[in-house]
């Protein structure tokens, strides 16, 4: 899955410098494809932009974002959305997602002119990404983007435990989502006791302890195949960079030259036997 960023004001969502355009995305999944793998794409809200006096947001992120018109806001979104997923279809995807994580409005009636307008150009399925982090989004879960869409899960539910009980409290918190549910972010920082707030990414003076990533990947994994869920995304590797980067304290989330990403080749290994 491809995560292309955008930005907003508390009046309208926009592309920003980062954004790529739309046929640089179908470049993209063009190379993708072509090594035989299936390919999906989201819009994500960056968070750079967002503040609390400024986007009447209470944690400055995307799940506390709220538009003054939501209606305007979505109007606006779809028009921007429709290039990019003209590009998908032509390019080849097969999943596109019309949101993620914009929980305080993810169940508005607002949505379903993104769905109408996305679906006139896109042909694929489409789906929404749901945030997860409390018992309480589990019941926001169904309904996230409208009608006619899968939701899928961004997971991030903070686990206070050893690291050797957390394979059976994956379990255990993944029991609670609908069969079938995709976990389309899972990702830790490998630092000393992340599990406690696993969504936490900034840079840290807490210890560096990969064995946190690699005990999180695993008991993630885990819990695909326990509660028979659809399938598993880690969080995150940025097109154009360096598979050679590993986690620092300045950049605690990496994991592509570590034992986080040996666990995660042996997750897809796992997945793809079952």
């Amino acid at each position: 899955m491809f995560s292309i960023p955008f930005y907003t004001s508390i009046r309208e969502p926009y592309a920003g410098s980062a954004t790529p355009p739309p046929a640089q995305l179908a470049i993209a999944i063009r190379a993708a494809r072509a090594t035989g793998l299936q390919v999906g794409f989201r819009p994500l809200l960056d968070e750079a932009n967002l503040n609390q006096k400024a986007l009447n947001d209470p944690a400055d992120s995307r799940t506390g974002f709220l538009p003054t018109n939501v209606a305007h806001w979505l109007a606006v979104y779809a028009k921007m959305v429709v290039p990019f997923a003209r590009a998908a279809q032509q390019a080849g995807a097969s999943r596109l997602w019309t949101g993620a994580e914009l929980t305080r409005f993810g169940h508005d009636k607002g949505w379903a002119q993104v769905t109408k307008a996305v679906r006139g150009v896109f042909k694929g399925a489409l789906l929404f990404a749901a945030n997860w982090v409390t018992p309480n989004d589990l019941s926001r879960l169904p309904g996230s983007g409208g009608q006619g869409l899968t939701v899928t899960a961004d997971a991030y539910p903070p686990m206070p435990y050893p690291l050797s009980k957390l394979p059976a409290q994956w379990a255990a918190k993944a029991k609670a989502l609908p069969k079938g549910t995709v976990l389309t972010e899972v990702g830790i920082a490998a630092l000393a006791n992340a599990q406690y707030k696993p969504y936490a990414y900034k840079p840290s003076s807490a210890p560096l302890v990969p064995a946190v990533q690699v005990a999180w990947f695993n008991s993630a994994c885990g819990a695909v195949v326990t509660d028979h869920l659809g399938g598993i995304y880690f969080w995150s590797v940025n097109v154009g960079r360096s598979l050679t980067i590993k986690p620092t304290r300045a950049t605690p989330a990496e994991f592509t030259d570590s034992p986080g990403a040996t666990a995660i080749k042996a997750c897809f290994s796992k997945l793809g036997g079952s």
